[in-house]
């Protein structure tokens, strides 16, 4: 296998090892091959353990021996990480606890996500399971938790079978990502239209993330949004309410908001973990996760903000 002379600045690659192929590292690119698209990008990908090679990726999963930000593999003596239930994380659970997020606009998809498709993958790449019964679910080592193996393991396992060549394998491989990710994105759609219609409507115009350097790939993931909530810093030592769509010259926060104190905030806005309003009127900031989510939801439910938004 031979690099391009040159790499094209908007594009991403990707490399994994040859050979046979997992749902492991399958997904995990799926992940990463939805989160470059959504930003604009083109992805390729590199199957080889040619160490010289992998030394020119952007993001390396499976192989490699590392776990970093750029890095996605759990082949390490010690292992990578553990859920705070004792599973183990495969390449797929590294990719999907970094990019997740950025993907999903409430914390409640990207949870359900994980237990529904994530964590099983992650449980049977690492043999991490006590028996597999014939309708495919699986029990847990660790935590004797039941769960059921995702119905996309059994075509991967097709695919894999029916390829009798190296160079049909890697084909297969690029087929079964590209089918993955759209098959992750159908399902983020179909979590969105049920939160929405859980929450309501107004309550997809924002986006939550808990990384602070992440704003503007949020931002660019999700264009629907017109409020995003994040931490200050990397602590979270306070929480900051963005607005994103800005009608021109106009402040959304009455300027009002901006001189008023701590305690009359708290009732105005229902909590006491407000600390200001930007005078700007496009910036507010709280103490916790909690309160700042509670501020956006304020405006959403004031008529007169939401058209000033809308304007």
């Amino acid at each position: 296998m031979k690099l391009p002379e040159s790499k094209p600045t908007n594009e991403i690659w990707i490399g994994t090892h040859n050979g046979t192929f997992h749902m492991d590292e399958l997904f995990a690119i799926a992940i990463l091959y939805l989160y470059c698209t959504r930003l604009g990008k083109k992805v390729r990908i590199f199957r080889t353990r040619d160490k010289e090679i992998l030394a020119q990726m952007d993001y390396l999963v499976d192989v490699g021996g590392k776990y970093d930000e750029k890095n996605f593999d759990h082949h390490q003596l010690e292992g990578a990480e553990r859920r705070p239930n004792g599973t183990p994380l495969a390449s797929v659970g590294l990719v999907w606890k970094k990019f997740g997020p950025l993907l999903c606009p409430y914390d409640t998809m990207y949870r359900i996500i994980e237990k529904k498709m994530i964590e099983p993958i992650d449980l049977w790449d690492n043999g991490d399971f006590r028996k597999t019964i014939a309708d495919g679910s699986m029990k847990g080592l660790k935590n004797g938790k039941q769960y059921k193996l995702p119905n996309l393991y059994f075509i991967v396992e097709s695919w894999r079978k029916s390829a009798d060549t190296p160079e049909v394998m890697d084909q297969h491989f690029e087929f079964l990502v590209t089918f993955f990710s759209q098959t992750l994105e159908h399902e983020i759609k179909h979590l969105i239209k049920q939160e929405v219609e859980r929450r309501g409507k107004k309550s997809s115009l924002i986006i939550v993330i808990r990384e602070h350097d992440k704003v503007a790939e949020a931002i660019q993931l999700n264009p629907h949004a017109w409020c995003v909530i994040y931490p200050r810093n990397k602590r979270q030592s306070s929480w900051l309410v963005r607005i994103i769509k800005k009608p021109t010259q106009v402040s959304l926060f009455p300027q009002s908001w901006s001189r008023m104190s701590q305690s009359e905030l708290a009732i105005l806005i229902g909590t006491d973990d407000i600390i200001s309003f930007q005078k700007g009127g496009y910036y507010a900031s709280a103490r916790s996760h909690q309160g700042a989510i509670r501020i956006a939801e304020f405006m959403l439910n004031n008529p007169a903000l939401i058209k000033r938004i809308a304007a």
